[in-house]
């Protein structure tokens, strides 16, 4: 796999999760004093699209790569 796919998937990822997130909110018409499952997830959610987020930073320093 080449730099370029991996940063490519790496935003494709990144934008799945966050859409999914959105879904979630909306559905679960979760807020931010939410407890029990939907906050495990959400938060759970927020830590790996923070991770992925690092990880393409480290791979596309200058955000110059566009996936889309």
């Amino acid at each position: 796999m080449t730099v370029q796919k991996a940063i490519k998937i790496l935003y494709w990822w990144i934008n799945q999760k966050q859409q999914a997130m959105e879904t979630l909110q909306e559905k679960w018409k979760y807020s931010d004093d939410s407890y029990g499952v939907e906050k495990t997830l959400m938060d759970s959610d927020k830590v790996l699209i923070s991770n992925l987020e690092t990880i393409k930073k480290e791979l596309d320093p200058n955000a110059s790569y566009i996936a889309f």
